[in-house]
């Protein structure tokens, strides 16, 4: 009787399972794919119900059978159907939100439309979130869904990777200094398409005579160069370049404000006089900072006639011009004391100097900074026009709005940005002070010029305007990498590097980047059909082996269960493995083959051989310094790291009081964000105020630098007279026997005789900065010291006791037992730092972006440079395969030396 009341409880639970499975499945799809119009809300609360009614039904037959104290097997089963059902039904909501979207949205087109955050922050979000309102309001046809990744790199590398996948946004932002690779591409739409279209159906358009001409160029790429032929993007603001001034410091040191001299007198010669000046009164880092990238000193040679390239981008380096005018750039930086910032500080530089108060000018800077600098409130300060050379000169600073050449709206997109683009849209961008509109009938209105705003001196934006150029670039973006880099190095780190020398290889790095095989265009498309082939049929054919082998030699009923149920709980995984580790791992394997630049559609590769890993290995000397700076701090980041994380846990392995504290504390560090710990690592190595320099080493040596300079000099004596000779002897035979003419190196100088604290991140970068990046490393060997610590916790205590009765002393037992014992952990663990040496990024990214030149340019970070920065993405995968092959050498290296010094218990 009791056996009758559990099945028919169990059947009327089944029923109604099954009953409401079945109407809400069918009462959901027919309302999503059918043209019933359900709203999307509707559709909804239809699926939470679903998914709601299975878990209570489910719940409800659990509880009868614990109550019966029955599990049944159909139990079983239907609650392995439900999950299955749910998990169906998940994918399935996902997999049709395109037609419940378009059910909800009927006639309405979305444009999607992907901006960054400026200067402007949350108020020129505010800004552009009103315009498209707006612009909603007046097209309710029109729908705009709007993205913004964060910061300007990640919108970039968002952009890049939406257009790879072919989904690009339908309008989006584009900085001059990157579209014409986009353009070249063809991501980019023509506008000068859409103007026609307007013109020749009668509608009103826009009028790029109503635009500072010299912004709407911008966006022109011929195929080669910026700054001519098609037009791809419309300006939807701009800026020229000054100098931001501190008043209350001009005051203090009795100078005429800039704006207030003639401007044929606000001179260069001017500018570091009254650089001079500003930076002699007391508390000041500097009487200005000056920008060294690459635009603003270009803008610099313009006021002088000159360039650092000809209109055919042949080199003009060596121009006595250019040279003697970067020559004097320097020395105002390194020669002269605080005449400008000195460099050596990684935080105290760039425009947010100006805040503190502790600097004279700052610049060439754009209109960007202002929404900052108006928080100020401890000083007044104003904007100056850009110093004469020999000529008036400026430089246009512009972001267009741009339009996606494979939109599915491209008219709608187009109506858009002539919204946005137009006298109302700009009008209400310039308000937030952000940047100059490009329309001139805005930009001379009243609400760009606002006399209660500062700067006072709008008008000398406006007065540039007229004769900034643009600072064209070629169609790679190779060349401004290389050119920022170099005048980074010369301007700002690389006081004791020669002029030349950086000049040289600056040209070095130009003349490698024309020669490129990568370059070239005539590579034949690579053929997907047959890479699949390649890689299918051989897939195919061992799963063919390995299925017919199983079958022959399958298991019995029971086993065979037991074994499917083992393939369920690991298909997750094993699924999860192939679609997000082993597929990206194929593709990056044929695309080390390849050409792809990882902007254009994966159809568009080219095959190139084996051209990647030649020029990688024989044509790439950046290539080898990433190399060498990972090594070098690999050198000092594995066995001192090592050592440091045994200590800790030998000390934490004793059962003191507080001991728990310890090893949290001193694990925590490994856990935290890595980049909020490069940003706090690099106020504690900077030059000027870090407090590696300031609290540590600069007392150290205060202590130690009279020892050094009273036996230094006596030391370097007998290394002159005695080991110099014997080398230089060495290298006259090396010239005799290759027949070559190497200099004779005095080796004298080399011990110090004075000890000053190193520029960590600048001029001594080379030597210091690896070095750097490995004591940051030992902040965080909590994770290798957790691992010391449960190896440690492992060894039987009755060696130690009857090595302690046998009179052993404490470093004899270290020696003896801890060591050989813990010898398969220190191998593991030594293993993994290895690895781990190689994939530094984030520090080097955040900290240092790796300069200055090359000096922290790690492996992969170039890598990623390669990638995401010069878009060389076949290239990157053929340095990735390098890193695979480099760490797998090292890693059987390690394993074969290690056969005489690990080990392990089980096989002695």
């Amino acid at each position: 009787m009791e056996d009758r009341e559990h099945t028919t409880a169990g059947l009327v639970l089944r029923t109604a399972f099954w009953t409401v499975v079945t109407l809400l499945a069918a009462l959901w799809f027919w309302g999503g794919l059918t043209d019933a119009q359900v709203p999307a809300e509707t559709l909804g609360r239809i699926g939470h119900v679903f998914k709601l009614g299975i878990l209570i039904i489910v719940a409800a037959r659990v509880l009868v059978a614990l109550a019966t104290r029955t599990l049944r097997s159909e139990i079983k089963f239907d609650i392995a159907v439900s999950a299955v059902v749910l998990v169906v039904w998940s994918f399935a909501w996902v997999v049709t939100r395109p037609w419940r979207l378009a059910a909800e949205r009927g006639d309405q087109v979305e444009l999607v439309l992907m901006n960054w955050s400026g200067g402007g922050g949350q108020k020129e979000e505010q800004i552009v979130a009103n315009l498209i309102a707006e612009f909603e309001r007046t097209h309710p046809n029109i729908r705009v869904k709007r993205i913004n990744p964060g910061d300007s790199g990640s919108y970039n590398t968002k952009l890049q990777t939406m257009m790879a996948a072919e989904v690009p946004p339908d309008i989006f932002y584009m900085g001059s200094e990157r579209f014409a690779k986009f353009a070249k591409s063809g991501q980019l739409a023509r506008i000068e398409d859409f103007i026609k279209q307007d013109r020749d159906a009668g509608r009103e358009t826009l009028n790029l005579d109503d635009f500072f001409t010299n912004t709407v160029d911008c966006f022109r790429f011929d195929g080669e160069v910026s700054g001519r032929g098609v037009l791809y993007g419309i300006p939807k603001d701009f800026t020229t370049w000054g100098f931001y001034y501190n008043k209350s410091r001009f005051d203090e040191a009795g100078l005429t404000y800039p704006n207030d001299l003639p401007r044929e007198e606000w001179t260069w010669d001017k500018f570091a006089e009254y650089a001079r000046k500003l930076g002699a009164l007391p508390g000041m880092l500097g009487g200005a900072e000056f920008s060294t990238w690459d635009d603003p000193i270009r803008a610099y040679l313009w006021t002088y006639g000159v360039d650092v390239v000809d209109d055919d981008f042949n080199s003009r380096l060596f121009d006595p011009v250019v040279r003697d005018r970067l020559a004097t750039l320097r020395a105002w930086r390194f020669s002269e004391k605080n005449t400008l910032v000195s460099g050596d500080s990684q935080v105290a530089q760039g425009q947010d100097i100006f805040v503190t108060g502790r600097v004279g000018m700052v610049g060439p800077l754009g209109r960007w900074v202002v929404p900052t600098y108006r928080a100020i409130r401890d000083f007044d300060w104003d904007f100056a026009p850009m110093p004469r050379g020999t000529q008036p000169a400026n430089l246009v600073a512009t972001v267009a709005w741009s339009i996606g050449s494979k939109s599915k709206h491209p008219a709608e997109a187009w109506k858009l940005l002539k919204f946005l683009c137009g006298a109302e849209g700009q009008a209400r961008a310039a308000e937030l002070g952000l940047a100059i509109p490009t329309l001139r009938s805005v930009a001379y209105g009243p609400s760009f010029t606002q006399p209660d705003q500062k700067p006072q001196h709008d008008n000398v934006y406006l007065e540039q305007a007229e004769y900034a150029q643009i600072a064209r670039i070629p169609g790679y973006p190779e060349w401004k990498d290389n050119l920022s880099k170099r005048l980074d190095q010369l301007l700002k780190s690389g006081r004791s590097l020669a002029v030349d020398d950086i000049l040289h290889e600056l040209e070095a790095d130009w003349q490698r980047d024309r020669e490129n095989p990568i370059r070239r265009t005539d590579y034949p498309a690579l053929r997907w059909g047959v890479v699949a082939a390649i890689v299918l049929v051989p897939l195919a054919l061992v799963l063919a082996i390995v299925g017919t082998v199983w079958w022959w030699h399958r298991p019995g009923r029971i086993a065979l269960k037991e074994e499917i149920s083992g393939y369920g709980f690991v298909s997750p995984w094993f699924v999860g493995f192939c679609v997000f580790m082993a597929f990206p791992i194929v593709m990056s394997f044929v695309l080390a083959f390849s050409k792809w630049s990882g902007v254009s559609p994966l159809r568009e590769a080219q095959w190139v051989g084996l051209a990647n890993f030649r020029h990688l290995l024989f044509n790439d000397p950046t290539f080898w310094t990433s190399l060498k700076v990972t090594a070098y701090y690999a050198l000092f980041a594995v066995p001192i790291g090592q050592i440091i994380a045994l200590i800790m846990a030998l000390l934490l392995n004793h059962e003191l009081k507080f001991s728990g504290f310890f090893r949290s504390a001193l694990y925590l560090p490994s856990v935290l964000a890595g980049v909020g710990i490069a940003i706090l690592w690099r106020w504690v190595f900077d030059g000027e105020v870090g407090l590696m320099n300031g609290y540590l080493l600069t007392p150290l040596f205060a202590v130690l630098n009279p020892v050094v300079e009273f036996v230094g000099p006596s030391i370097n004596w007998l290394w002159d007279h005695s080991i110099t000779t014997g080398w230089n002897r060495i290298i006259d035979a090396a010239n005799a026997q290759m027949g070559t003419s190497w200099a004779q190196a005095p080796l004298d100088g080399v011990l110090p005789t004075h000890l000053t604290p190193p520029r960590w991140f600048t001029d001594d970068a080379k030597k210091f900065g690896p070095p750097a990046f490995a004591i940051m490393s030992f902040w965080a060997m909590g994770g290798t010291m957790v691992i010391y610590l449960a190896g440690l916790k492992g060894i039987p205590k009755e060696l130690y006791e009857a090595a302690s009765i046998d009179g052993s002393s404490i470093f004899q037992r270290f020696r003896n037992i801890t060591l050989p014992m813990l010898s398969p952990i220190i191998f593991f663990n030594g293993i993994m730092a290895i690895i781990g040496s190689f994939q530094v990024f984030t520090q080097a990214f955040v900290m240092t972006g790796g300069g200055p030149g090359d000096d922290t340019r790690f492996y992969v970070l170039y890598l990623y440079n390669l990638a995401f920065d010069r878009s060389h993405m076949g290239y990157a995968s053929a340095m990735a395969w390098l890193l695979l092959v480099i760490i797998l050498t090292l890693t059987l290296v390690v394993m074969r030396g290690s056969k005489r010094f690990v080990y392990y218990e089980a096989l002695k």
